[in-house]
């Protein structure tokens, strides 16, 4: 959704371009850059991202079980 909206004004810009109005093309770089930046980064940041800060189940960032209470997974759910 970001990323369709980040293209579509970047074309807006990039149309703007050849009028020669410096900010107007300083603006269009700006953001061309921008959406260039996002596409190679986001799939490989995202991923990470979450692997780092969501526990996926049978990890061992829950909290541990005593002995008289049964290890029982974890689930994403919260159940």
């Amino acid at each position: 959704m970001v990323i369709s909206a980040g293209v579509i004004l970047s074309g807006t810009f990039a149309a703007l371009m050849p009028s020669g109005v410096m900010t107007l093309i300083q603006i269009a770089l700006a953001v061309i850059i921008g959406i260039i930046l996002l596409v190679i980064l986001l799939p490989i940041v995202m991923p990470a991202v979450m692997k780092i800060t969501y526990p996926y189940p049978y990890s061992k960032m829950g909290p541990t079980p005593t002995d008289d209470q049964p290890a029982e997974p974890q689930t994403r759910s919260g159940h």
